[in-house]
């Protein structure tokens, strides 16, 4: 398995300016291996498949938080987050 920090790496990328996860959710997972992308990245995209599955958007939300992103706004069933830092 490649996480997104070894593909970004692997294909030289510096800066994101949006990330967009549709991973039928596993965002979370997505994002516990994007630890270094996560700081040269401004919005992310991510879509919650399952509104019954609790722990789906929590562990993603608290991973973003973690990295100073903040919840922006929604649309559908789309969270944006927005880096502050």
């Amino acid at each position: 398995t490649r996480t997104l920090d070894t593909i970004a790496v692997t294909e030289g990328i510096d800066e994101v300016d949006l990330l967009k996860i549709d991973l039928e959710g596993a965002a979370a997972d997505a994002l516990k291996g994007a630890t270094a992308l996560l700081k040269r990245t401004r919005y992310i995209v991510f879509e919650i498949h399952d509104v019954h599955n609790k722990e789906e958007c929590p562990l993603a939300s608290d991973l973003l938080k973690a990295n100073q992103f903040q919840l922006i706004g929604t649309t559908g069933r789309h969270l944006w987050w927005k880096r502050t830092a």
